[in-house]
C-alpha cells in the first residue's frame, strides 16, 4: 500500500505495482527500454557464442563432475543470499569437491571468510582481493595466484556483474573459469546495460534480476534448486552461549528488538536519530530490550543511538562473529534495518523484518528472501540515480518518519502476517 509519502510492501510483486504507477511512461522511456532490451540480446548472445566455442554443450552429466567452483563478488549480504542455492550444489553432488572463490575487491574479505567457514560441507573456501583475471592494454592477465589454481569441472558464476549488465566483468569471468579448466558453466547471462545514463537508470529496474532470488535460478539451468533458506544457515551452540552472555541480564526477559544502524553505503543509512526515536518508542511499546548490530566503525553510531534513547539496550555493533550474529537473530523478535547482509539473514531466518530501502537503486534489486519481509520506501529526486558515493542519506529516505517504521512494524508482527 503507499500512503502519502511512504510505500509499503511485502512482495516483489508489490513493489513492482508501486513503481508502475510513479513512473512517467512517455515517449523517453519506451525508446529507453526498446534500447535496453536490444543490448541485452546482443550482449547474450555475444556470452553465449563465446561459452559455445570454449566449453562442453548439452545437458550436464552429474556423473563426470567431481569439482565444483562457485564464484561470486562482493562481502556479507552477497554470500548470505547464495547459501541455499550452495547447500542445494551439496545436495545434488554429495561426493563432489565444492570450493567457492570470493572476489572481495573494495570489501572486508574476512566477513565473507567467516561466514563460509561455518558452512562445514564446504571443501574450500578462497577469497580474493582484486579481480582474478584484468586487463593490460588490449591484453587479458589472469591475476589468480597460480598456487591456488584448482580442479574445476563444473563452474556456477553467482557473480551479481551480470545482472547489472557489466558485460567486460562477465566476459572476464568466462576467461578465468576456462583458465580454471572448467569443463561445464552455469550463471552467465546479461540482464541490464551498465553504463550510466538518467533515461537508462530510469527503465533498469525492469531488468535486473533481484539478487537474493537469482542464484536459484542459476541452478535452474541444471534441474536443481536450492535448499530451505533457514536450514542453509549453519547452528552452533558456542555461538549461541556466546551471544547469551554477551546478552546477559540486560534483556530481562523482554522482547529482544534488533536494530541495524549501518550500511555498505552511507546513502543508505536511515538517519541515526531516526533510529533512536524508534529505539525509545520500541521500549516504551514493546518493553523491549534493543540490541544494536553493525560493524566495529559504526559502534560510535550506536553507542549515540542508545544515549539518545535513554539507554534502552545493548550496543554489540563490532562485537559479534558472523555466527553469532546468526544466532542472536534467530533469539529476535523482530528486526528493522537498514538494506544490509543483517537484513538477508533475518529475512531468511523468518524473522520479521523491517527493511529501509533508498530508491537510488529498485527495492527490488535487492529485496530479500523470507516470508515475515515489509519494505518501506519513498520517491524523490535522487530515485534510481544509482550513486554510492554520498556522505548523507538519500533524499528519498528523509521521507520515512519514525511511524512509518513503527506501522511495518506492526504488520509484520500481526499474527496474521505470513
Amino acid at each position: 500500500m503507499t500512503g502519502a509519502k511512504v510505500c509499503f510492501a511485502r512482495t516483489l510483486d508489490e513493489i513492482r505495482a508501486i513503481e508502475a504507477k510513479h513512473e512517467a511512461r512517455g515517449l523517453q522511456y519506451r525508446i529507453a527500454r526498446l534500447l535496453v532490451g536490444a543490448w541485452v540480446i546482443a550482449a547474450n548472445g555475444a556470452v553465449t557464442v563465446l561459452k559455445l566455442c570454449l566449453f562442453r554443450r548439452g545437458s550436464l552429466p552429474r556423473r563426470q563432475v567431481h569439482d565444483i567452483v562457485t564464484y561470486t563478488a562482493g562481502t556479507l549480504g552477497d554470500n548470505v543470499i547464495t547459501l541455499s542455492s550452495l547447500a542445494g550444489l551439496r545436495r545434488a553432488f554429495p561426493n563432489a569437491t565444492i570450493t567457492v572463490i570470493v572476489n572481495a575487491t573494495g570489501y572486508d574479505p574476512e566477513l565473507s571468510r567467516k561466514l563460509l567457514q561455518e558452512m562445514h560441507w564446504l571443501d574450500r573456501i578462497v577469497v580474493v582481493r582484486d579481480d582474478p583475471v584484468g586487463r593490460k592494454g588490449l591484453r587479458i592477465v589472469v591475476t589468480y595466484p597460480v598456487a591456488e589454481r584448482i580442479p574445476c569441472d563444473l563452474f556456477v558464476n553467482f557473480s551479481r556483474f551480470g545482472n547489472t549488465g557489466w558485460l567486460g566483468a562477465v566476459v572476464r569471468e568466462i576467461i578465468f573459469a576456462k583458465w580454471l579448466g572448467a569443463k561445464w558453466t552455469i550463471g552467465f547471462c546479461i540482464n541490464a546495460y551498465n553504463r550510466p545514463a538518467a533515461a537508462i537508470n530510469r527503465v533498469k529496474h525492469h531488468f535486473v534480476r533481484n539478487e537474493p532470488r537469482r542464484a536459484a535460478e542459476v541452478l535452474r539451468e541444471i534441474g536443481l534448486t536450492p535448499v530451505n533458506c533457514a536450514q542453509a544457515l549453519p547452528r552452533s551452540a558456542m555461538a549461541l552461549a556466546a551471544i547469551s552472555a554477551k546478552l546477559g541480564s540486560a534483556a530481562g526477559g523482554r522482547p529482544l528488538f534488533v536494530i541495524n544502524p549501518g550500511a555498505k553505503f552511507k546513502m543508505k543509512c536511515w538517519p541515526a536519530e531516526r533510529f533512536a526515536a524508534l529505539a525509545a518508542r520500541l521500549r516504551r511499546e514493546y518493553a523491549a530490550c534493543v540490541v544494536v548490530t553493525g560493524t566495529a566503525s559504526e559502534r560510535s553510531v550506536g553507542d549515540e543511538i542508545l544515549r539518545c534513547a535513554g539507554d534502552v539496550g545493548i550496543n554489540l555493533a563490532g562485537q559479534t562473529s558472523v555466527q553469532e550474529l546468526i544466532e542472536l537473530l534467530r533469539l529476535c523478535t523482530a528486526c528493522i534495518t537498514n538494506d544490509t547482509g543483517t537484513m538477508h539473514i533475518a529475512a531468511e531466518l523468518d524473522k520479521p523484518t523491517v527493511a529501509i530501502f533508498t530508491t537510488r537503486v529498485s527495492p527490488t534489486h535487492w529485496f530479500p528472501k523470507g516470508k515475515k519481509v515489509i519494505a518501506l520506501f519513498s520517491f524523490g529526486n535522487d530515485s534510481y540515480s544509482y550513486k554510492n558515493d554520498g556522505d548523507a542519506p538519500c533524499e528519498c529516505l528523509m521521507k520515512i518518519e519514525v511511524e512509518d517504521v513503527i506501522n511495518g512494524l506492526q504488520q509484520v508482527l500481526s499474527p496474521h502476517s505470513s
